[in-house]
């Protein structure tokens, strides 16, 4: 009698341990999906927040491009070609920024996939980056044998 009493009392111990340890995960996956969520909002301002310094220096180059060509008009034709290749970069870019779904997100999204799956089958890995190898202490480039300035080596 006594060891079916402690039997009962471990499975509902046991039984409360796996309630708590459901509990957190589910907190858990919904901290997640929270701190996902955030990273999105962060992306899209971000993504709004560069249109705009695009758009600044977008306007200030184009001005003083019309300058030159109002000071010098022979030059007029070479300096509109910068003004609407950078006009039409600009578009290109606000519909980044403003259009989520977009067709632009899309290619990109297409493209980085690509990317992606090249680079796994390089050998690099999921998880790396390209910039993950600066991170070990190499020759700089300036061929004196030492290595970059900030790294132990």
């Amino acid at each position: 009698m006594l060891e079916e009493t402690e039997d009962r009392l471990r499975e509902e111990e046991l039984r409360q341990y796996e309630e708590e340890f459901e509990k957190f995960n589910k907190m858990l996956e919904l901290s997640e999906l929270r701190e996902r969520e955030n990273d999105v909002r962060v992306r899209e301002a971000l993504a709004k927040f560069n249109f705009f310094i695009h758009t600044t220096g977008w306007l200030s180059g184009t001005a003083y491009l019309v300058i030159m060509g109002i000071l010098v008009p022979s030059a007029w034709p070479y300096l509109a070609i910068p003004i609407d290749i950078w006009a039409f970069l600009l578009v290109v870019h606000a519909l980044y920024a403003f259009w989520p779904t977009g067709p632009v997100n899309r290619f990109l999204k297409k493209v980085f996939k690509q990317r992606k799956k090249r680079r796994q089958a390089a050998g690099k890995g999921p998880d790396k980056e390209e910039g993950d190898e600066a991170e070990q202490d190499e020759p700089d480039r300036d061929d004196d044998g030492g290595g970059d300035p900030g790294h132990a080596g």
